[in-house]
């Protein structure tokens, strides 16, 4: 088991990650005591430990959860292995700083003791001092050492366990030391690795089609890829030519050099193995492709799933297994999402789980009061009507009020969302006549180049984008580190994908800034509820969800005290209509003796009611 010829490794002369998998390759049985474990430790040594366990080898691990080091994605990776593998969580009430692996071989039995815990850095490039014992030279001491290991294993600790696993990682936090944010060889972390975990566990019961749920900039399109590793023909579908681009990108740094095609705007298919495509396109051309050539389909920006061009498609292909992903599985309509992957969730992160996971940045939001007065604006068909709203919100006033604001903060790279194209024009053009450099991605001639405009704010040589809804899904700049709210938020979706925009993580980059202009326009009052999100407490299908007023971990949410009052003053309108509606379903159920059915209360309570309601909200002039 000679690993070179020296038994001091302090990763400049040999680092103990290579004498570790050379031990790993030779030993029978294996034991250690680390008092942490990281995910990048377990990617160092996890091929070495799989294949050690593939052989009979047993293996047994006992390490801490101190602080929080510990990740419980790995204890989770851990408890998915086959094989002759145990580990134990140390349950003493006294500090535990053990840093030991021991090996046991028909060529003699060794141990490395001394200052690295499984981690990439303590195994590869961190200063670390270890030095390697032999049995054969120093019995004694070796002896200690596992006398001291099976203790520990024994009666100082706990087997781990599904139901620990869950309690720990219910209130985990990631502790506060760098993460790379890239790395050159792309591997799993956090919850990325439930998400791989849950989707295998899923197959193994017989599933073919699951639904992701995970928040954005966790790294939904990287869970697909990585997934998809086995399957010999993979189609990928969206929306946008952009979102097409960015998985394509993401599925060749998995996949290599298969062969691969984005099929839109007139592109053809030739064969290749990996075809991204518009779902506009595929419904244009469905009968040229035979329902079974895919192994596995990936839907992304999932939400989209029951507009009748997505049905068209999901009902053509008859993939071994479908996959759909989507931050935001909720539709304003109330069309059923989650029908379309047969009820199968098998792994869901929130946004304040995955900001509390370290995957996502966290936010500073800032409510500021809005100059305008929504009452004012005609309210039709679950919308405020476009042209009145643009002579509301296209203002100078109102424009140096958010210019104001931006100010305040230091911003490199900030999105704004606006409520139209003209909106957006104004507003990059305001903030041009006020040096601040911007640019407009919308749609139509007024449109600066939208490749271009995003590649300069990457750059940091734009300072602000302007947009309407053209960014809010398949863009990924993650330097940003402002969005600004510049219209009324409507939508409970598009709120959730534009502040998504935003917290991806990057270097150099501590948070996310987001300000909001908030005034009397209907749904404002959900906006903190939003902002606090729901925190599973543990992902999967059938736990019960803890809500409450709290931002997510290191998060701040800030009003002014214009904005509270006018939020508040929603809120009790919003709760007067409730509770007329709710006595005008009372009054129809008393009336037919029985439940009613949703067309005998409209048809029972008649405009007259419901006018009233909203009379007394205040909604109605």
């Amino acid at each position: 088991m000679d690993s070179g010829s020296s038994s001091a490794f302090t990763n400049t002369l040999v680092p103990l990650g290579d004498a570790l998998m050379e031990s790993f390759s030779r030993a029978e049985s294996v034991d250690m005591a680390v008092s942490f474990l990281m995910e990048t430790g377990l990617s160092r040594v996890m091929g070495a430990l799989t294949r050690a366990l593939d052989c009979g080898v047993r293996v047994r691990i006992v390490t801490g959860t101190y602080l929080g080091i510990t990740s419980p994605f790995v204890l989770e990776e851990l408890l998915r292995l086959d094989g002759d593998l145990r580990v134990h969580v140390f349950s003493g009430d006294v500090p535990f700083h053990p840093k030991a692996y021991i090996f046991h071989g028909p060529d003699g039995d060794e141990a490395f003791v001394g200052s690295s815990n499984l981690s990439r850095s303590a195994l590869s490039e961190g200063v670390e001092w270890n030095y390697r014992l032999r049995r054969s030279s120093d019995p004694e001491s070796f002896d200690s050492f596992q006398a001291e290991f099976d203790r520990l294993f024994h009666r100082c600790s706990e087997p781990l366990t599904g139901e620990f696993l869950l309690e720990y990682r219910r209130d985990w936090v990631r502790p506060p030391v760098k993460v790379p944010v890239s790395v050159d060889v792309p591997e799993p972390r956090g919850p990325q690795i439930s998400a791989l975990n849950a989707l295998a566990s899923t197959r193994e019961d017989g599933m073919d089609r699951a639904l992701l749920v995970m928040a954005t900039g966790v790294g939904k399109t990287f869970v697909a890829a990585y997934d998809s590793k086995g399957c010999d023909r993979l189609l990928f579908v969206a929306h946008r030519v952009e979102i097409l681009r960015h998985a394509r990108n993401q599925f060749r740094m998995i996949h290599g050099d298969r062969s691969a095609c984005i099929l839109a705007d007139g592109s053809e298919y030739r064969g290749e193995e990996m075809v991204f495509a518009s779902v506009q396109t595929l419904c244009n051309r469905l009968d040229s492709f035979d329902p079974d050539m895919f192994d596995y389909m990936v839907v992304d920006e999932f939400h989209h799933a029951p507009s009748d061009s997505y049905r068209a498609v999901i009902g053509h292909f008859r993939p071994r297994f479908l996959l759909g992903l989507t931050a935001t599985p909720d539709r304003m309509d109330g069309r059923d999402v989650f029908a379309m992957c047969g009820y199968n969730v098998p792994y869901e992160v929130s946004m304040p789980e995955a900001i509390r996971y370290g995957v996502i940045s966290p936010f500073s939001y800032y409510g500021v009061a809005d100059c305008v007065d929504y009452d004012g604006i005609r309210y039709v068909n679950g919308r405020y009507d476009p042209e009145e709203l643009d002579s509301a919100l296209i203002n100078k006033e109102r424009a140096a009020l958010i210019l104001a604001h931006y100010r305040r903060f230091p911003s490199e790279r900030a999105l704004g969302f606006c409520s139209s194209v003209s909106h957006a024009v104004f507003m990059r053009d305001f903030f041009n006549g006020n040096g601040v450099l911007s640019k407009a991605i919308v749609s139509g001639p007024d449109s600066d180049p939208r490749e271009g405009s995003l590649m300069l704010l990457a750059k940091g040589d734009v300072r602000v984008v302007f947009s309407v809804d053209m960014l809010n899904e398949g863009v990924d700049v993650p330097a940003v580190d402002m969005v600004m709210f510049l219209r009324p938020t409507e939508s409970d979706v598009v709120f959730m994908q534009q502040l998504g925009r935003g917290l991806r993580l990057a270097d150099g980059k501590d948070r996310l800034t987001v300000l909001d202009f908030i005034g009397n326009y209907r749904n404002v009052e959900r906006i903190e509820s939003l902002l606090c999100g729901s925190d599973a407490s543990s992902p999967g299908r059938g736990v019960p969800r803890r809500r409450g007023p709290e931002p997510p971990y290191g998060c701040t949410v800030n009003f002014d005290l214009e904005s509270k009052d006018v939020i508040d003053m929603m809120r009790r309108r919003r709760e007067g209509i409730s509770g007329l509606i709710d006595e005008g379903f009372d009054s129809v159920m008393e009336g037919l003796g029985r439940v009613p059915t949703r067309t005998e209360v409209y048809g029972a309570m008649d405009s007259d009611l419901l006018k009233h309601a909203c009379r007394k909200g205040g909604l109605f002039k």
